[in-house]
């Protein structure tokens, strides 16, 4: 019975297989700003980025309701140990679940950072978000985040 209630939602939601990269333009706008934001330590431009009622999962497994949660939140990450990091945008995948919500996965790669005590990281950390946005008010933002560092190396290939 859930295999074919899944399927039929499934087949409701007519998401296209291969978006034309034009179309992908303004979500991949919204990691650009992201990474921007990030990248000049500006948390006003950050919590932009983000919808007042945003749900974020960060990396670590906190999960921060509402942008300024949010705010607060990476604030004190860019005071201490992120400081200096930068944030690579590498890859976005958009998928449109409806005319008014679109689902994306984002790939991305951290520099830069430091642990609590200040010693330097790994010389990069790779991670995926997994990103729900929402239009409102003829904008889009994100409305709900999860944020997956990678931990486990790749596989080799066969």
């Amino acid at each position: 019975m859930l295999a074919f209630t899944l399927a039929i939602v499934a087949a409701t939601l007519q998401v296209p297989t291969t978006p034309s990269a034009s179309s992908d333009a303004p979500f991949v706008a919204v990691a650009k700003a992201f990474q921007e934001a990030w990248n000049r330590h500006d948390m006003d431009a950050l919590a932009d980025v983000v919808a007042e009622d945003v749900d974020f999962i960060t990396r670590g497994g906190r999960w921060l309701k509402g942008r300024p949660a949010f705010k607060k939140h990476h604030a004190e990450l860019h005071a201490k140990g992120r400081r200096d990091a930068t944030l690579e945008i590498r890859a976005t995948h958009v998928q449109r679940l409806t005319s008014d919500i679109v689902l994306m996965h984002v790939e991305w790669t951290e520099r830069g950072d430091t642990n609590p005590d200040g010693t330097p990281r790994a010389p990069s950390t790779d991670g995926i978000f997994t990103w729900i946005l929402a239009e409102s008010g003829g904008r889009w933002r994100i409305r709900a985040s999860h944020n997956t560092a990678i931990t486990i190396p790749p596989a080799p290939a066969k």
